[in-house]
């Protein structure tokens, strides 16, 4: 151990010495590694103090072995074989070139990488240092179509079961939606005796809704029994964490983004950055280059491919993660600094089949304008009330966007996300609940951009509601599997909180003008309708308005908001704009089920975190 010590304290002797780093950066990164640990290039990498290549170039002096620039001389691809290449990124080796009879083979690590190499090569080998950055380029040159491949169809070619680009309405029927509400509603114009029963019909569907969020509500207020304080994990003992963050035209996102990272609590020798844009990007790409984020930053960038989708990216990225555990965040978000070291613990102190932890998600412009505020009043009783209160009563939660925790390796067990699921995120967290898995809830906000204009929520929410249309239609393709794996409880949750939402917004509009307009004499049916069918539903709807309210009230309260009350008392009105997304959501699952809806962001004028992150 001393031996090693010494010969990093001599890497960085010789770096000072060749007048690539300064004394005190040297003195600084040796008192991190005396604290942490961990390897004197990733720490002086971490804080900025040594770019990657200038540090492997260093290393090949210290070593005496000669460097491989892979940039400038890329390896022979007749040597690259495709079914080594997660070989190639895991031992940081790879073989070059043939010369002189000898193979030769690029590492990261040679001494390390060496018995490796031996093993698959044989020892007519000659060993070259090269930088991680190197052996990564050249892997995701070399490969780009078969991980393309990959991410594209590793789900579907496993478990087509479970991937939405199985067929969900064949050519003939995928009209059968429509169709079937314009019937519904010419029947009930030819033989006005049906309102009736499709009133009670619609009441009694409301009222189970009604019921369940009732039942949300109350289950995330349960006494539980108290769990121990989590006992936080020192520094030396910290996991690698990668990070990836999809982008796309998002180049005004790129200082903030950069900005909260690194305000991130956590040893920046151990983190794994991957900033994920398109191969034909140049706009985001010609920001980062401009903002020259840190070498631990790392741009990946996805050859251009259809579906493009933000799962499609994620799971190009997945190939060169590094990290032990891993999580999303969107080029907007301003995760809390601590996140990190919360979900560590959370995992290091977890017991049974934990593959998931969802951070909190809420947003910070939400006081530009009354459809920002109640987008954060739904997010926080979405957060604070129902996805606790799913976790408590063992239902599947169905992941948010961004900030969901998971250890690397059960994740790519999973097969990682859907590309063809345009809610790649609820999909998964319901597959989790399908391998026998669970997904705790973390103490932690992310901070998000809310669309500031009504098109832009319209467009966002209707490929949220058209994702989860997708992810019912997809897990209920074996309906009695689903019940045994997720169990009774957890079932009717998935009928509830995942297919059910949108089936209301559809109908929303219907039920509260017909109800209304009986209750207040605007408009009587034509058929008599019995007075127990008006009074229940008049209770359920005002009932309903009620619940709306006082969610929002109490959320708002528990967050510490102040200047809510008009969007408080109007927040029942939200629920307008979801039926008009839900018809665009239907109309798009039959026209374009894959189409992605980007939502703009970089537009708010508020582009920082608020001061209370209740």
């Amino acid at each position: 151990m001393g031996e090693i010590l010494s010969a990093q304290k001599a890497i960085g002797d010789l770096l000072v010495s060749l007048g690539s780093l300064a004394p005190e950066q040297r003195d600084r990164a040796l008192e991190i590694q005396k604290a942490i640990g961990g390897r004197l290039g990733d720490i002086l990498i971490g804080e900025g103090y040594v770019p990657q290549l200038r540090l492997h170039r260093a290393l090949a002096n210290q070593r005496n072995l000669p460097f491989a620039d892979l940039l400038r001389e890329p390896p022979e691809t007749e040597l690259l074989v495709a079914a080594d290449r997660q070989s190639y990124l895991k031992h940081g080796c790879l073989p070059w070139k043939k010369k002189d009879g000898l193979l030769h083979l690029a590492a990261v690590q040679p001494d390390v990488a060496k018995a490796w190499a031996e093993s698959r090569y044989g020892s007519r080998i000659a060993m070259h240092q090269t930088s991680p950055r190197d052996i990564q380029r050249a892997v995701a040159s070399a490969f780009a179509m078969e991980d393309d491949a990959d991410a594209r169809l590793g789900l579907w070619h496993n478990h087509p079961a479970l991937s939405a680009r199985t067929r969900i309405f064949s050519r003939y029927y995928r009209f059968a939606p429509v169709a079937l509400l314009a019937t519904v509603f010419v029947l009930l114009a030819m033989n006005p005796g049906w309102m009736g029963p499709c009133l009670w019909a619609l009441t009694v569907f409301y009222g189970v809704h009604l019921a369940f969020k009732t039942m949300l509500f109350i289950a995330a207020h349960l006494p539980r029994r108290p769990a121990p304080p989590l006992a936080p994990v020192q520094d030396a003992e910290l996991p690698v964490y990668t990070l990836l963050i999809p982008m796309y035209k998002e180049a005004e996102s790129i200082p903030g983004l950069l900005a909260a990272i690194r305000a991130l609590d956590y040893p920046r020798s151990r983190l794994d950055v991957k900033l994920i844009i398109e191969q034909d990007d140049d706009v985001t790409w010609d920001a980062i280059r401009a903002a020259k984020p840190e070498d631990f930053f790392e741009v990946i960038r996805v050859p251009p491919s259809q579906p493009r989708t933000k799962p499609k990216a994620l799971n190009y990225a997945l190939r060169f993660a590094r990290g032990d555990y891993l999580t999303i965040y969107d080029a907007e978000d301003r995760p809390e600094p601590d996140q990190l070291r919360k979900a560590a613990s959370a995992f290091r102190a977890a017991k049974g089949r934990l593959s998931c932890i969802q951070g909190r998600l809420n947003y910070y412009n939400r006081e530009e304008n009354l459809l920002t505020r109640w987008f954060s009043l739904e997010y926080a009783i979405w957060f604070r009330y129902f996805l606790p209160g799913l976790e408590q009563l063992g239902i599947p939660i169905p992941l948010g966007g961004t900030s969901n925790h998971m250890p690397t390796g059960k994740l790519r067990e999973l097969m990682a996300w859907d590309p063809y699921n345009v809610t790649e995120d609820a999909d998964l967290g319901l597959r989790i609940a399908g391998f026998g898995q669970r997904t705790d809830v973390l103490d932690s906000t992310t901070w998000e951009e809310a669309p500031i204009h009504t098109v832009s929520w319209l467009r966002q929410r209707s490929r949220w509601i058209k994702g989860y249309l997708q992810t019912w239609l997809v897990h209920m393709r074996r309906p009695g599997k689903l019940l045994r794996r997720t169990g009774l409880m957890g079932f009717l949750g998935i009928q509830l909180f995942v297919g059910a939402p949108c089936l209301i917004f559809l109908f929303g509009p219907a039920f509260w003008v017909l109800t209304l307009g009986w209750a207040f004499g605007l408009a009587a049916p034509a058929t008599p309708l019995p007075p127990e069918l008006k009074v229940a539903a008049i209770t359920v709807l005002i009932t309903s308005i009620i619940q709306h309210i006082v969610f929002a009230y109490l959320s708002s309260r528990i967050m510490g908001w102040k200047g809510m009350k008009l969007a408080i008392l109007s927040f029942p009105f939200y629920w307008i704009l979801h039926s008009i997304a839900s018809f665009r959501a239907i109309w798009q699952l039959i026209v374009a089920p894959h189409y992605w809806d980007k939502t703009a962001h970089g537009v708010s004028r508020f582009l920082t975190t608020p001061a209370s992150s209740a």
